[in-house]
């Protein structure tokens, strides 16, 4: 689906009186079509085809300073994209590990030579970030490729097979109870062996990032976090009674393709300081409360002037905290039912992302200065 395909836009954010232009690409879901490539099609569609043809784009006729993976919604998909595109961003090496119901583990690589970007890197998650997109955020951060941030991801980190229980059953029974059903006057599904028995998944296998820790349960905890829009005590793997437990492997043999601990403490101290002084940051914080606050209501008044006066209340509240934050921005305010327009909506949480990857090429010094962020570890042109 055409809006479910990675898409990209440049925004410049000024830091200290200098201009960064910031890619910044959304990846929705980890796509492929496996038919066209089986069939042999060279321009078969896929998430790392897509984005590679992003970053030519954003590298030589945008020409951004940084670029960042929008990742948050996003629930995962082809494992075999996850390790490719991470490919994209290092020069060969390890991205995941599967350890099997045998215990035995199978370590992914990313074997193509080269970087489509060797440049600053942001990664953006949230709480329903699950599965590809961990594999993902996981790999960037294990080897300092890049600053993740949001808030802790879903932690789903189990492998499923899905099987069809009609090849589980001999097809002459399934037809003979195909007729016994259909003879009794019930219309039931069939296909060419009968009736449709439908197909089961099964949990196979666990992953595991390249440092041996597993993505079940705990996810990727972002370098920069922000609080959660999704009550995270009922949203993800561990809030599942029967999910599979964390636990690690070994770790893979990888080298990290940069250092970013000197300077990950600093992007937390601005991130902060721009916090205590934001209306927007405040806003968030209430809005996560008042949701706490209402889910935690056990009653409804039955009385209809009550309940009217109740939503009025709610609605008039809503309006004045949208209109102090469009005067906050120099925008006119909106009237009950007024459209708002769509460049006039502002994401908070993407626009604070790119103030740390400004902060990011402020702090980082000559060795991620421009776009060879990672050209002193590992030799890229």
């Amino acid at each position: 689906m055409e809006d479910q395909s990675a898409k990209k836009k440049v925004q410049t954010i000024t830091a200290d009186g200098k201009p960064y232009k910031i890619g910044v690409i959304t990846v929705p879901a980890f796509y492929a079509d496996f038919k066209a490539a089986n069939a042999g099609d060279p321009n078969y569609k896929s998430t790392t085809r897509d984005v590679r043809l992003l970053i030519d784009t954003l590298k030589n006729r945008d020409r951004v300073d940084a670029i960042v993976m929008d990742l948050r919604a996003n629930g995962g998909g082809s494992l075999v994209e996850a390790i490719d595109l991470t490919g994209l961003f290092i020069d060969k090496g390890p991205v995941v590990q599967v350890k099997d119901l045998k215990n035995d583990v199978e370590v992914s690589e990313d074997t193509s030579p080269g970087v489509a970007w060797n440049g600053p890197l942001g990664v953006m998650v949230d709480r329903l970030s699950a599965s590809a997109s961990e594999i993902f955020a996981g790999a960037i951060q294990d080897y300092e490729r890049g600053i993740v941030m949001g808030t802790q991801t879903y932690g789903k980190g189990t492998v499923q097979s899905s099987i069809d229980l009609n090849k589980l059953v001999n097809p002459s029974i399934l037809q003979r109870l195909a007729a016994l059903v259909n003879k009794d006057g019930v219309v039931v599904k069939t296909n060419k062996d009968g009736i449709k028995l439908g197909q089961i998944n099964l949990t196979m296998a666990k992953f595991y990032r390249v440092t041996g820790s597993s993505t079940q349960h705990k996810g990727v905890m972002p370098d920069i976090q922000f609080p959660s829009l999704y009550p995270m005590d009922k949203i993800g793997e561990d809030t599942e009674p029967s999910a599979l437990p964390w636990d690690e492997v070994a770790r893979s043999n990888f080298m990290t393709v940069s250092n970013l601990t000197p300077v990950r403490s600093q992007l937390l101290g601005l991130h902060k300081e721009r916090m205590a002084k934001s209306l927007d940051y405040k806003v968030l914080q209430q809005d996560i409360a008042e949701s706490k606050k209402r889910e935690a209501e056990v009653s409804v008044s039955l009385n209809e002037a009550k309940l009217k006066a109740e939503r009025d209340s709610l609605e008039a509240k809503n309006l004045a905290k949208i209109n102090s934050l469009r005067v906050s921005r120099g925008l006119p305010p909106v009237k009950k039912g007024d459209v708002i327009k769509k460049e006039e909506i502002f994401d908070f949480i993407q626009n604070e992302s790119l103030r740390i990857m400004a902060d990011l090429m402020q702090l980082s010094g000559s060795e991620y200065k421009g776009k060879n962020l990672v050209k002193t570890r590992i030799g890229l042109n």
